[in-house]
């Protein structure tokens, strides 16, 4: 690779890296951490007098289908009804990252990041706990979409946990979340104590986030699960009767705690369904939508806004949808604009990069599909920053051939 496209593909990484942290910020709707990346296509042609893209194998059989539902279903010859900037601009930053997605370069630079963010969280913890007043982390311009920095600061300051530079504290959670998984699976990494790992756990902890928790235990489990084929007799020994009872000492310690109280009060929103809890939003509504297609919307989704929005002022779901309020988890956001059929295709694609990966992809696989549970990352800078390592580590695992069959 010549110097110049180092340097891109090094600019282009960095970008990536820090594109949740962007998130929030927008100009007419599109956000910071992807018109960042878009700004960097004239400097590619500049430089490279062309663009190279790539992506990874079946990735154009889900995206060709979902484009093409997007135009049956599209009100009008307008290019707004008849393209999605979101889908277009996901397909265009993921051939590039296919491209120039720096993998090792992109690792050192994400630990940076996240210890910048954890500091950032320490320091609001400190201020609110010693002066009583959490400092905000976000830019005080009115540059987030529907809401003002006002409203934003308000709610921020409000609640019982700080959330860095992200918009709330889940939002900080989906970023810790898949260093988490690279740095607990790093195959050249055979030490028993990841230090990295349990600083990022402990971070999870005191962020109360019922999301993260759950897939922080999850990967952990994993790993245990893991480490205990791939260690020695002596490491699974401590393993077996150090590691393992810590952890559920630690546990039973934690759901005693305030902090555990508090994440236990929020499992009770399972069973309210008013449109107003979070829980309810984020892990059920859409599936209560997608019960109210016909036939064949179920098959082949609904691939337009307006008509879902007419759907919802139509049906007995009105009151459990604000104005303007299309937020979905991404399974659900698959399934009502793609429809069964959108979501087997994906899944074909998705089936193919975990099986070609290496462990670290493997779990970035699982962490992805787990937030995709629950969290409404599809086609957003979080989904493509997980995405793009997940198709590093695949091109890590075709060129290097080694087997790693144990998640299989």
């Amino acid at each position: 690779m010549r110097k110049k496209n180092n340097k891109l593909s090094k600019l282009f990484t960095s970008l990536l890296i820090i594109s949740p942290i962007l998130a929030p910020y927008q100009i007419s709707g599109i956000s910071f951490g992807f018109l960042g990346l878009l700004l960097i296509v004239p400097l590619i042609v500049l430089f490279e007098l062309r663009i190279g893209v790539k992506w990874a194998k079946y990735f154009w059989f889900y995206f060709i289908y979902i484009i093409l539902t997007r135009i049956f279903y599209a009100d009008g010859l307008y290019i707004s009804n008849l393209f999605s900037f979101s889908v277009i601009s996901f397909v265009i930053l993921t051939g590039l990252s296919g491209q120039y997605f720096n993998l090792k370069y992109a690792v050192k630079i994400y630990r940076k990041s996240v210890l910048f963010c954890v500091s950032f969280f320490v320091f609001q913890e400190l201020m609110f706990y010693t002066v009583g007043y959490r400092l905000v982390g976000l830019l005080p311009f009115d540059i987030y979409g529907n809401e003002s920095y006002d409203v934003i600061k308000l709610r921020l300051s409000a609640i019982s946990r700080s959330s860095s530079f992200f918009h709330e504290p889940s939002y900080f959670s989906e970023y810790l979340i898949p260093l988490l998984a690279i740095e607990l699976f790093n195959s050249k990494n055979n030490k028993l104590i990841n230090i990295s790992a349990i600083s990022i756990s402990i971070v999870l902890l005191f962020l109360k986030s019922g999301l993260g928790i759950a897939i922080m235990s999850i990967l952990w489990v994993i790993w245990i699960i893991y480490s205990l084929k791939k260690f020695s007799f002596n490491k699974k020994l401590i393993i077996i009767f150090i590691l393992i009872p810590i952890l559920l000492l630690g546990s039973f310690f934690y759901i005693k705690s305030e902090i555990g109280d508090e994440l236990l009060l929020r499992t009770e929103e399972f069973g309210i369904v008013d449109g107003t809890t979070s829980t309810y939003v984020r892990i059920i509504r859409g599936y209560d939508l997608y019960s109210e297609f016909i036939t064949f919307n179920k098959v082949f989704g609904l691939n337009s806004s307006f008509k879902i929005q007419s759907l919802i002022e139509s049906s007995s779901m009105y009151n459990l949808f604000p104005t303007d309020d299309l937020s979905f988890n991404s399974v659900q956001s698959i399934l009502i604009y793609g429809g069964f059929f959108g979501l087997l295709l994906f899944f074909l694609h998705f089936n193919y990069l975990f099986r070609k990966n290496t462990i670290e992809g493997k779990l970035l696989a699982i962490a992805f599909l787990l937030l995709s549970l629950i969290a409404a990352i599809y086609l957003k800078p979080t989904m493509l920053l997980i995405y793009s390592f997940m198709f590093g580590f695949h091109k890590q695992y075709l060129n290097s051939r080694i087997d790693y069959s144990s998640l299989n």
